[in-house]
């Protein structure tokens, strides 16, 4: 971390409102904003709260915690942690509510918001998250009042985003289980499954996708598959890997639909096959861009953005063309988010760089003593993200380091 006699780091702290949520207090997790030399950098990254919800703020579990979910309006985000879920006022930090659950939450929650059918049909919106041993919570997202006072366990260890239409709620579970649960009764309706014959898989947050009629993720054994999403009957499966380049081609990251000149594209990754694009329809590749241990995709203005396990940052247009790629300043990066002004946030180790979109160049880092292992959620402006301790921050990034000079 940066000495705190640094100036960005003492006009930071001016700014900082703490808080903290009841009988979870603890240490909270000093950040700090290390910046290039040069005063029109010390507020690119405005910090302006930070929130400590878990217990042990020095105690990395779970590794990769989950991504927040804001609300449509960027007013509230949803946050899981090794210690429960709760509910932030994105303005403030305050917790508007809480709930603890025995083990961690690695998978982001999802707020199903469409109109519901058969026995959460009375219930409207509500908001759903899974816990790392099978415990599913169905909470209205205003109130925090539970919906299913006594979940079933679903038997299985969820890790990855949740996924919902306007009957079901969809989770993918270790090492390749899909199930479909009834979203009144926190009971599963239907299973998809597929054998796992390698001793040794690449561990991602690897979610499903629910578009039209049908439901599509990908698998460790290298395979992006479409099932229905009424009754998970098979409708195609396709092999992303090329074992020539590695024997590990798993598919961890949560497919993208994107809109291409040759209509509606899947986008998805595996470690030895690069970045595909396939026809939703048929599971047909269109195109593939090779790289090695490429993980989410995120959709810019400019293209496809996936960062490597090497901590490389790939540009890729929507024909599959590589348009930009650069070695990050720091190490391995996780997910990316896209942010306002044409800008990137890419978390890693020791925190967040703030990445210009026209040509991947970092012009601001947030360092913090945990780092972060999930992507930070953003509305506008406004960013909010959890570290690897447990403590949610709150940040404004401004739109205007898009045009700043190369601070190196």
């Amino acid at each position: 971390m940066r000495a705190a006699s640094s100036p960005s780091y003492k006009t930071l702290n001016k700014k900082l409102k703490v808080h903290v949520a009841g009988p979870w207090v603890a240490a909270i997790a000093a950040v700090a904003c290390a910046v290039a030399p040069g005063d029109a950098y010390s507020d690119v990254l405005d910090v302006r709260w930070r929130t400590q919800l878990s217990h042990e703020p020095t105690t990395l579990k779970p590794r990769e915690p989950a991504e927040p979910l804001l609300t449509a309006d960027g007013k509230v985000a949803y946050i899981g942690t090794s210690t429960g879920l709760a509910a932030i006022a994105v303005a403030t930090g305050a917790v508007l509510w809480s709930h603890k659950t025995r083990e961690a939450i690695v998978g982001r929650p999802v707020l199903a918001d469409l109109p519901t059918e058969g026995t959460a049909a009375s219930w409207g919106p509500t908001l759903y998250a899974a816990t790392l041993g099978g415990a599913l919570l169905a909470v209205h997202p205003t109130t925090g009042v539970l919906r299913i006072e006594n979940s079933p366990n679903l038997d299985v260890l969820v890790h990855s985003p949740l996924a919902a239409d306007s009957r079901y709620v969809f989770a993918f579970a270790d090492p390749s289980v899909l199930l479909a649960i009834d979203r009144g009764s926190g009971k599963p309706v239907w299973r998809w499954s597929a054998a796992v014959d390698r001793d040794y898989v690449i561990e991602g947050n690897a979610g499903p996708l629910v578009y039209g009629h049908n439901l599509y993720f990908g698998t460790p054994t290298g395979k992006l598959i479409a099932l229905s999403v009424r009754d998970g009957g098979l409708a195609w499966d396709t092999s992303l890997e090329l074992p020539a380049r590695s024997p590990y081609g798993d598919v961890d990251s949560t497919p993208l639909m994107i809109a291409s000149r040759q209509g509606p594209l899947l986008v998805a990754t595996s470690h030895s096959g690069g970045m595909c694009a396939v026809a939703p329809a048929d599971g047909r590749i269109v195109w593939r861009y090779t790289a090695d241990g490429l993980g989410q995709p995120v959709a810019t203005s400019m293209g496809i953005a996936a960062v490597s396990s090497l901590g490389e940052l790939h540009l890729v247009g929507l024909d599959g063309q590589r348009r930009l790629a650069r070695k990050l300043i720091g190490p391995m990066a996780g997910a990316l988010a896209v942010c306002a002004g044409g800008l990137l946030l890419a978390p890693h180790e020791t925190g967040m760089d703030l990445i210009r979109m026209t040509d991947l160049r970092t012009v601001s880092r947030l360092a913090t003593e945990h780092g972060f292992g999930a992507a930070p959620a953003c509305s506008g402006e406004n960013v909010v993200a959890l570290t690897n301790s447990g403590a949610v921050v709150g940040m404004i990034v401004h739109a205007e380091a898009g045009a700043l000079a190369d601070p190196r």
